[in-house]
């Protein structure tokens, strides 16, 4: 692993690059999009471990923290999806750099995986090529994945016997531990997948741990813009909504291998 900063004077982000670690190495690096602050602890082994597996396989991998979190620059309530998806392409850029190749895989799950999709959506840098979208568990709407966060938070301040902040939804000054602004908030409640435009990559893949009536319906959309799209659904593969086991980290090696297969699958 080689850690390194990244980006202009002021917003630097802290990424991580695993050269690969085969007697194959193929020309494109992976770049793999951390869920939102609020979820990122329960992803980073995780992404350790898919780092780890994917490179094995050939790839060069690059993985990194947004503006105002993990060991980036800025605070917690500085980052916001506008701010994020930039830092996306940031890194993109940073990996091909370093890697020295010019086709990138995206990969990202829940809020990661919006931030990936709508990157691919406007892709206009002619200096990289986008050969994959891998989208696990995307978040499709904003609204809905607020809704879900505020409710997991109050369970949790219950189960702790802690008061429950009794200010309004825009008001709570943070969320499941991580500060939250209102600006963040309306940021959030402003995502949506179904607006998506077509995507720019060669593969789509999208891996949901529930086949929900949204995701169906998201599949349908990116199949009917996009040539190469499977739905792949991995049941009993993890629950990001439940209070229960939000402290444990997720994607267990049934999905890490899913994940990569689908990268390597078909791959020049």
């Amino acid at each position: 692993m080689n850690p390194s900063f990244f980006g202009p004077e002021g917003r630097r982000l802290f990424g991580i690059y695993h050269p690969p670690q085969s007697t194959i190495t193929r020309d494109t690096v992976v770049v793999l999009c951390y869920p939102g602050p609020e979820e990122w602890m329960r992803a980073h082994w995780a992404y350790r471990q898919l780092a780890s597996l994917t490179s094995r396989v050939g790839y060069h991998v690059f993985r990194f923290d947004y503006f105002g979190t993990g060991d980036s620059q800025g605070k917690g309530t500085d980052g916001d999806l506008a701010q994020w998806q930039r830092d996306v392409t940031l890194a993109a850029q940073e990996a091909c750099s370093i890697a020295g190749v010019r086709r990138v895989s995206l990969v990202g799950a829940r809020l990661g995986a919006a931030l990936a999709a709508n990157v691919a959506a406007n892709h206009k840098d002619d200096h990289w090529t986008i050969q994959d979208v891998v989208l696990w568990d995307p978040v499709i709407s904003g609204e809905a994945y607020l809704t879900e966060l505020r409710h997991l938070h109050g369970l949790v301040l219950s189960q702790s016997r802690q008061a429950i902040h009794r200010g309004t939804d825009k008001q709570q000054p943070e969320l499941l531990g991580v500060p939250f602004s209102p600006t963040a908030a309306a940021a959030y409640a402003s995502l949506n997948l179904k607006n998506l435009g077509q995507l720019h990559g060669r593969r789509l893949r999208l891996i949901t741990t529930e086949a929900s009536n949204e995701y169906t319906q998201l599949a349908e959309r990116l199949a009917a813009s996009h040539a190469d799209t499977r739905h792949i659904v991995q049941r009993d593969a993890g629950a990001w909504s439940s209070h229960v086991i939000l402290e444990q980290a997720l994607l267990p090696a049934v999905l890490r291998r899913t994940i990569t297969e689908q990268l390597t699958a078909g791959a020049e």
